[in-house]
C-alpha cells in the first residue's frame, strides 16, 4: 500500500507542478506587451503543450512507480486528471462573457487534455493486455510441450543408475491423503500397499513422490503400521526395512523387490477378509 501511495502522490505532484508552470508562463505572457512584443497566441500554444505534457507525465509517473496492478492505477490517474479538466471546462463556460475571446484557446487546452488523457489510458491498457496475453501464451506453450517427467526418465539409464524422482504422481498423492483418513485397519493398510506398489511399477520404479513423502517413505510408514497389528509382525518389519533401502537401490533391484512383495501379498493370508473364497463347484 505504501508504494501505491507514493506512486499516486508522485503522479499528482507532477501534474500540480505542470499546472504551476502553466500559471508562470501565462503571467510571463501577459507581461510581454509591455516590452513591445506581440503574438500572445504563441504562448497559448505553449500553455496547451505544458498542460498536455503534465497529463502524460502524471499517468506515466504513476504507472512506472506502481509495483503491479498498473492498469487500475492508470485508469484512476486518468480519471482524476479528466475530472480536473472537466471542472476547468465548466468554469470557462460559466464565465464565458468575462473571458471573451480567450474562451477559444482555453477550450482547446482543456478539451485537448481530455483527449490526450483518454488516449494515454488506452495505450497503457493495450500494453498491459499485450503483456498479459504474451505471458499466457508462453505458459500455454510450456504446458503443451513434451512432458518433463518423460524427458527426465529418457535421460536416465534405468538399468544401471538408481532413479530418484523429483516429480509428483497424482495417484500417489490421493493415496497419501486417503491414509490420513482411514481407520487403523489391517485390510485397508494391505490394500494401500498393493495400490502404492502398483503405482510405483507403472511409473517405472523411480520412487515417485506424493505431497510430503516419497513412495518408499509412504510404504515404509504403512508397513510399520501393519507391524503394530501383532499379526506377522516380523514380515511387516522386514518389509519396512526393505523400503528404507529402496531409494538407494538400482532399478533392477527395485523391480525384483516390488515383484516379490506383490507376490507375497497375493498369499491367501493377506487377502482382505471381506473377499469371499470361491469353493469349487462339483458336478453331479
Amino acid at each position: 500500500m505504501v508504494r501505491y501511495f507514493v506512486a499516486i502522490s508522485s503522479a499528482l505532484l507532477t501534474f500540480a507542478l505542470g499546472q504551476l508552470a502553466i500559471i508562470a508562463v501565462i503571467q510571463f505572457g501577459h507581461a510581454l506587451p509591455h516590452y513591445g512584443l506581440s503574438g500572445l497566441d504563441i504562448f497559448q500554444l505553449f500553455v496547451a503543450f505544458l498542460d498536455w505534457s503534465a497529463c502524460i507525465a502524471a499517468v506515466v509517473v504513476g504507472v512506472a512507480l506502481s509495483p503491479k496492478h498498473k492498469l487500475p492505477v492508470a485508469v484512476g490517474l486518468s480519471s482524476a486528471v479528466a475530472l480536473w479538466h472537466l471542472a476547468q471546462i465548466l468554469v470557462v463556460i460559466s464565465f464565458a462573457e468575462a473571458i471573451g475571446t480567450g474562451i477559444v484557446p482555453l477550450s482547446i487546452i482543456y478539451y485537448g487534455g481530455l483527449i490526450v488523457t483518454g488516449a494515454l489510458c488506452c495505450l497503457v491498457y493495450e500494453r498491459v493486455s499485450g503483456s498479459s496475453e504474451l505471458g499466457r501464451r508462453q505458459a500455454l506453450a510450456a504446458i503443451s510441450g513434451p512432458s518433463v517427467y518423460k524427458q527426465a526418465l529418457s535421460n536416465v539409464d534405468a538399468e544401471s543408475i538408481p532413479l530418484e524422482s523429483g516429480f509428483f504422481d497424482f495417484d500417489l498423492i490421493l493415496l497419501e491423503d486417503e491414509l490420513l483418513k482411514i481407520l487403523p485397519d489391517r485390510d485397508a493398510y494391505i490394500s494401500a500397499l498393493r495400490l502404492g506398489m502398483a503405482i510405483e511399477r507403472d511409473c517405472g520404479y523411480v520412487n515417485c513422490r506424493a505431497r510430503s513423502s516419497s513412495f518408499a517413505e509412504l510404504m515404509r510408514d504403512v508397513s510399520m503400521r501393519l507391524s503394530a497389528t501383532y499379526e506377522d509382525e516380523l514380515v511387516w518389519v522386514s518389509m519396512a526395512n526393505g523400503f528404507r533401502q529402496y531409494k538407494t537401490e538400482e532399478c533392477e533391484t527395485r523391480r525384483g523387490r516390488i515383484a516379490a512383495l506383490l507376490e507375497l501379498l497375493d498369499d491367501d493370508r493377506y487377502r482382505p477378509s471381506y473377499v469371499e473364497k470361491r469353493e469349487p463347484v462339483l458336478s453331479a
